[in-house]
């Protein structure tokens, strides 16, 4: 399989497992149903080391990001399936259902 099928492959995994978070982001905490790369948008702007997210499961972790501007994007990366997710007040969680593109899937 080539590098670019595989990309599509995974796009079309992601965005069939994620239709329904796409349709209506939660705002409580939820557990995920696949793997995937995620991202985090201030909504209203933030101070640095603010707590973005934070989830429980294999490797449960806080996220904490920089100062952001509203409606600025931090990357965090991949997060395992059946993680449960709490976004903090004041961000969005996004997916990236593939090449890059990122979906609202949370909200706070």
């Amino acid at each position: 399989m080539s590098t670019l099928s595989r990309k599509k492959f995974d796009e079309r995994f992601v965005e069939a497992k994620y239709r329904s978070l796409i349709a209506t982001p939660f705002s409580t905490p939820t557990a995920l149903p696949a793997d995937a790369d995620f991202a985090v948008q201030s909504t209203a702007g933030n101070v640095a080391n603010a707590t973005a997210l934070s989830y429980t499961g294999y490797n449960g972790r806080t996220i904490r990001v920089p100062a952001l501007d509203a409606g600025e994007i931090y990357r965090i990366g991949r997060i395992q399936r059946a993680a449960v997710v709490t976004v903090s007040a004041g961000f969005d969680l996004l997916v990236d259902i593939g090449l890059g593109r990122l979906v609202k899937v949370g909200e706070n």
